[in-house]
């Protein structure tokens, strides 16, 4: 990593059947971003559509289509990369998970959610990419919501240059106390392990359709560690991720895990003992 960098991160209210009214509160989150200085604003998962697991479901949008192009103007106007959710319909009509990252530059790339909860798989379809986005100064990774707990994936992401991890939420269970309690079970080490730098974002409120969001942000440093919170409703998040904390934590001995590993020995055959 050769630069700090200042992320925002917004718990935003995301109801169903309302990509216009999402739209307009991505874009004012994006101004109040851009004004406090950060250069990377990560909103929930299905920002755009809203998030519901049965009838009724989020409408599923096509990919380059008028919510698409309106993501990435707000990126180009704000000067800011945008990373913002949906429900992508795929040529064959199959549903996805999807998170735009949208540059400033015009550029929108795709992460398309690998591992679905069990009450996605009947609806959704799971991806099988795993991109890193990379500009000159930091390299980063998306993962949704449940994605998080298979900790290939964060290692992965780390060993193609992943300095930091988003993890977009569209959890509605607990309480903001509890939601952060749960993330802090898990994300702490993936965070740790891999030395780099994890900020997740849930969706906050009432969702239209009967579901409850506790909305809650977090950023965890490459040691495990609290660097910024927000707990309760909606709002905006901002933290500076430093460039020498990251780049020590990876060239200590005790704390550089990832060049530790042996490759060799994990493609082995598992030694079963009865005893």
């Amino acid at each position: 990593m050769r630069k700090d960098v200042r992320i925002a991160a917004a718990p935003m209210h995301c109801p169903l059947w309302e990509s216009d009214r999402n739209l307009q509160s991505v874009d004012a989150y994006a101004k109040e971003a851009r004004s406090g200085g950060a250069e990377v604003l990560v909103l929930p998962e299905m920002t755009l559509t809203g998030y519901c697991a049965s009838e009724p479901l989020p409408k599923a949008l096509e990919r380059d289509g008028r919510e698409y192009q309106a993501l990435s103007e707000i990126a180009r106007s704000r000067r800011l990369t945008v990373l913002a959710g949906l429900v992508e319909v795929g040529p064959r009509g199959n549903k996805y998970a999807t998170h735009l990252a949208c540059f400033p530059d015009g550029r929108v790339f795709f992460h398309r959610k690998t591992h679905l909860s069990t009450v996605e798989e009947a609806w959704l379809t799971p991806g099988s990419e795993l991109p890193v986005f990379r500009n000159s100064h930091y390299a980063f990774g998306i993962q949704l919501c449940y994605e998080a707990h298979f900790p290939e994936l964060t290692t992965n992401m780390a060993l193609a240059g992943a300095h930091i991890l988003f993890i977009p939420h569209a959890s509605p269970r607990g309480t903001p106390q509890e939601k952060e309690e749960s993330w802090l079970r898990h994300l702490t080490a993936r965070a740790y392990d891999n030395g780099l730098y994890v900020a997740a974002v849930n969706q906050s409120g009432e969702n239209q359709a009967g579901l409850s969001f506790p909305g809650v942000a977090l950023v965890l440093d490459p040691l495990g560690r609290v660097e910024a919170r927000l707990q309760g409703g909606e709002g905006l998040l901002i933290a500076d991720l430093r460039a020498d904390l990251i780049n020590q934590v990876r060239s200590h001995r005790m704390t550089s895990f990832l060049s530790r590993r042996r490759p060799e020995v994990y493609s082995r055959k598992v030694l079963k003992h009865n005893i």
